[in-house]
């Protein structure tokens, strides 16, 4: 759980930080700008998807480890 809050968090900053120039070109009526900046994101969002998911089924243990509590603290 605790590392897909920590992925999430990665998609939640991306879209929180681009939502502000989408509305000024939107409000803007710039279309040119607008259509531009979706496609760059969307290409941007795939990549992220296809590298979180790569890192999840290769890294699994890894970073399962990192927030797992040994059996000793119980």
């Amino acid at each position: 759980m605790y590392v897909l809050m920590s992925v999430s968090s990665l998609y939640i900053g991306y879209s929180y930080g681009g939502a502000h120039m989408l509305g000024f070109y939107r409000g803007e009526r710039n279309l040119d700008k607008l259509e531009k900046m979706v496609a760059v994101r969307l290409k941007a969002n795939a990549a992220i998807s296809v590298v979180t998911v790569a890192a999840s089924v290769l890294l699994t243990e890894p970073l399962v480890s990192v927030f797992a509590r040994p059996d000793s603290a119980l």
